[in-house]
This record gives C-alpha cells, sequence and structure tokens, in this order.
C-alpha cells in the first residue's frame, strides 16, 4: 500500500516551489549529469541490491545484465522474481504461483466481490479520465488483481515490469530506471506512485489511482519543465 513519505527540503528551495517558479529546465541543466548525480546521491540509500530472476530455467542478475530477450517480468509477495517471453508465460507462472502459496503469507490476494482483473477496453476512459487505446507488452491494458505494471512504451507495448509485493521498489534495480511510460494498478489497497529522483529538490511524484491506468506518462506534465514519460527512478506501491 502506498505510504506518506516525508522529504526534506532545502529552505530556498521550498521558496521556489511555493512562488510557483520553475526550478529547472531544459535549457539550465544538463540531463546525463544531472541523472549521474542523482545515482550517486542515492547509491547506498535506495539500492536494495542485485536482483535475480529465472528465465528459461536459469539465473539471471536482471541489475548487472538486464532482461536480455525477455519481455516480461513479475516479482510475487514472496520476492521472487521471474521472467518470460509472453504475457501467456507469466499468466501460467502467475496461476502456479497462487495454487502453490494459496492460504499463506506469500499468497496473492483474491479479488473481493466488486474487483477483478484490470482490462481497460478499446476507447473506453479509465478511472483517470485518461483513453486506453488499445494491453501488456502488446497494446493491452490488462493488470492481475493484486498487482502493479508499468511498461516501456506508451498504451502498454514493451517491456512489461508487474509487482505483487507492495514496499518501495529501486527500478535501477530490475533495469528499468527512467523507462516506463505507462502503468496500471490494480494493487489491493491505495494508489501506486512513481517517484523522479532529484538532487537538492524536492522529488517529484505521478500517481496511477487505485483500479486505474495512464497510457501515455509523456503526455502529462513534469514539475520541472517537459513530461513523466521516461522519468521514474522509484516505484511504491
Amino acid at each position: 500500500m502506498l505510504k506518506t513519505r516525508k522529504i526534506a527540503v532545502p529552505f530556498a528551495a521550498a521558496l521556489l516551489v511555493l512562488a510557483g517558479a520553475q526550478v529547472a529546465s531544459a535549457d539550465t541543466v544538463d540531463p546525463a549529469a544531472e541523472q549521474a548525480k542523482e545515482q550517486a546521491d542515492r547509491a547506498g540509500t535506495k539500492k536494495t541490491g542485485d536482483i535475480f530472476a529465472t528465465y528459461k530455467g536459469k539465473k539471471i542478475n536482471l541489475t548487472k545484465n538486464g532482461w536480455g530477450t525477455a519481455k516480461n517480468c513479475a516479482e510475487y509477495p514472496d520476492l521472487t522474481v521471474k521472467c518470460f517471453d509472453t504475457e501467456d508465460e507469466e499468466k501460467a507462472a502467475t496461476n502456479s504461483y497462487k495454487k502453490a502459496k494459496k492460504g499463506t503469507k506469500h499468497a496473492i490476494p483474491e479479488a473481493p466481490e466488486g474487483r477483478s482483473d484490470l482490462t481497460m477496453k478499446k476507447g473506453a476512459p479509465n478511472k483517470s479520465g485518461s483513453m486506453a487505446i488499445a494491453v501488456d507488452g502488446d497494446g493491452t491494458a490488462y493488470a492481475p488483481f493484486g498487482s502493479t505494471r508499468i511498461w516501456a512504451d506508451i498504451w502498454y507495448y514493451g517491456r512489461q515490469l508487474t509487482f505483487y509485493s507492495d514496499g518501495s521498489k529501486n527500478l535501477g534495480d530490475y533495469s528499468f530506471r527512467d523507462q516506463a511510460s505507462s502503468t496500471c494498478n490494480n494493487d489491493e489497497t491505495g494508489g501506486m506512485a512513481l517517484y523522479d529522483w532529484r538532487s537538492g529538490m524536492p522529488d517529484p511524484s505521478i500517481i496511477t489511482g487505485l483500479g486505474g491506468c495512464l497510457g501515455n506518462l509523456h503526455s502529462y506534465s513534469y514539475p520541472y519543465g517537459g513530461n513523466w514519460g521516461d522519468k521514474a527512478d522509484e516505484l511504491t506501491m
């Protein structure tokens, strides 16, 4: 469940925010240098350690070696991570996990009355007011109950990363830093927030409401200029 975060804000930066001033812009900040400084500032404080996943029967290090040819990775409530070539493979593995963990503390919750797996119909508005135009890495906005999902491309295309485990996720550990372009939140309770880490300034966040999707983060304004596409460093659910 999304939890409130306390962020220390330097006094000068706070005055700028309160005044509604643009603290930074593409004309004054070198993006590459800013990203390098952000990562250095967070080293040792946000890093969860190397994330290992099972893919095609072998262990792969997502943090150091990336996804390889995998298109779909999921972290389950027991913090195991599995990667797949297709969403059908992920669905089958998730169903097996549900059966094996049912009734345990690491079970994926069952959907209560009135809730179900989330599937956005083509052209149907979701709860955030955005339009889903197509849904998974093939353009389908599908998220099983108890999960949040992010995609590398807009409108639910590209690599797909799924979390069934609540908490704060350093997306760099999953080789997904600065890559999220669309989201769905079908967690049991609460919102899902994406944070962009900033140095010496408040960390901006964008929230995907419960039961909703954001099909194109590039269409949402970013507080320091530009948009939210390919900005997320951390996911909290």
